[in-house]
Parts: C-alpha cells; structure tokens; sequence
C-alpha cells in the first residue's frame, strides 16, 4: 500500500524527502488508525517510516508496474483518497475478470451452469481476495485472461497488443508473452506470420528492458534475494550473491505455495481444463489448454 502511494505521489513529487513526507501524512488520512499501525510494526516498516533514503530505495520495486500505477494517478485526480484510488483499479479488475468469465462460459454451457461454474471459479481462485489488495494482481490477470478470449475469437494482433500490455501492469509477465508468442508463431493453427510475431517479440523485449531502465531498477539477484530470501533496507547499496543452491533451496521452501495456493495458478489451470475439454468443439481452445500448461509449468 505505502510505497505504490509513494509511486503515485512520485509523478507529480521529485524531491526525495517531501514525498515520503506526503506518503506517510496521505496514507494515515486515508486509512483507520488501527491499519495505519498494521502497516508500520515491523522492524523493516518502521525503519522506512523513520529513513526517507532507504525508502526511496524500495520504490524501484514498485515503480515497474507503470500502467497500475499511471491508473491510479488517474483514479487519484477524481478526487479519490490515495488508498481508494489504489484498490479501485483492484477492485474494477477483479469485477471485469469475473464478468469475462461468465461470458466465456455462458458461450459453450447452459445459463444454469455457466452462472454456477462461473460462481465457483469466482470464489475459489481468489479473484474476491485479489480485488481487496494494493498489488497490480488483479489488473495483470484480467488482461491476460482478456487476451486469452481476444484469442478464441481469433483476433491475433488484438490478443498479442494486450499481452505486451500486461508487461506494463506486471514485468514478470514477460514469461508468460514470450511463451504465447512463441506458440502462437510455431505451432497455433492460426499462426502469426513470422514478421508480425519478430514485432511482438521486439516490442515485449523492448517493454520490458525499457521499464526496468525508466524505474532504475536492481539486478536479478537482488529482486530475489529481497522478495524471497530477506527484506533489504538499502537495496542501491547492497549486491547480494544469489548461487544455484539458494535458489534451489527457496524453490523448495516456496514449492507448495507456488503450485498449490498462488491464486494465478488456479485460473490458468482451470482454463486450461476448460479448453482442453472443449478442445472438440472448437478447435483453437485445445491450442489454448496447451498455451496455458506450459505457461503454469
């Protein structure tokens, strides 16, 4: 919540202390004492509160989910408290996906069972969770999902501009472009000419090393050891040294997790159950079961 209101008040605030100043007096006026105080009891989150400098080490992190962060700056000028122009784009996200769904299914099942698969998938993938939290989450989700039922209708150019797109909502979502680009130009039956899938290819790469340059982001090596190893305070300074053993082993600790309880996981997967199982009666959804797998994989 706090460093993406930072991120928010960072396109019209340049000056390092003033803004994490107005961060911290915009989130207290924007929220209940008591989460105020959630927000700030760790170690790590009192000493952001305290070191303008190390806190303005951490937006880096969050600066690279531009198009989240540009559409919450929108929300904001309405006239909406920071936080609330935050969770909108959640929130709205999350409403769009849930609609998207019901019209998937409501195009191959009966109304009774495309409300109620529809309410299943809903309530049981934390698309409801998601729509509640300060993270880009919801708004990457929904356009990829977006792009998967832009592609059943076999709109390519559309489907592929809105997965270059999710690169702006998330950076990591380069993996899942670059693996549907690759199918789409390899081995889909409505493949992409090999000009348009090179342009695709250019522009996602393009996008991604463009954003990262913009937000001044760290190495590979320190997002990891930051995101899943141990919270660094001063991130500009400090190089950490990542081996394939530390990798190995946070892959483990974090294995049940990451296939079992990401909420992302559950969407693709059930998608591609969908599709596979439709596979017969249309015949670029088994392409789509196939996309899917090998993206969760």
């Amino acid at each position: 919540m706090i460093p993406y209101s930072a991120v928010v008040l960072s396109i019209e605030e340049s000056d390092e202390k003033i803004l994490h100043q107005m961060t911290y007096e915009a989130v207290k006026q924007s929220i209940p004492a008591e989460t105020y105080a959630n927000q700030t009891a760790t170690a790590y989150q009192k000493e952001m509160e305290q070191n303008e400098l190390y806190f303005n080490q951490q937006l880096p992190f969050y600066k690279i989910r531009p198009l989240y962060t540009s559409l919450a700056y929108l929300v904001h000028k309405t006239g909406l408290n920071l936080v609330t122009a935050i969770v909108i784009i959640s929130a709205l996200s999350s409403l769009f996906m849930s609609i998207l769904i019901l019209r998937w299914l409501l195009d191959y099942l009966d109304t009774f069972y495309a409300y109620l698969f529809s309410f299943l998938i809903i309530h049981s993938t934390g698309i409801i969770q998601i729509a509640r939290a300060f993270t880009p989450d919801a708004l990457s989700a929904a356009i990829l999902i977006g792009a998967m039922y832009v592609l059943k209708q076999r709109r390519m150019y559309f489907a592929c501009f809105l997965l270059v797109l999710a690169i702006f909502a998330r950076t990591d979502n380069i993996i899942f472009v670059l693996i549907a680009l690759t199918y789409l130009s390899l081995f889909s039956a409505y493949r992409l000419n090999w000009r348009a899938s090179l342009f695709f290819v250019v522009l996602s790469a393009l996008s991604y090393l463009s954003i990262n340059h913009l937000a001044n982001n760290y190495s590979w090596a320190t997002i990891f050891h930051h995101t899943l190893i141990n919270l660094i305070n001063n991130p500009a300074d400090y190089h950490p040294n990542v081996t394939w053993i530390d990798y190995l082993r946070v892959l483990k600790q974090n294995a049940f997790e990451a296939f079992l309880w990401v909420n992302s996981f559950f969407v693709f997967l059930l998608c591609a159950f969908i599709s596979v199982s439709l596979g017969d009666n249309n015949k670029i959804y088994s392409h789509l079961g196939i996309l899917m797998i090998l993206s969760v994989l």
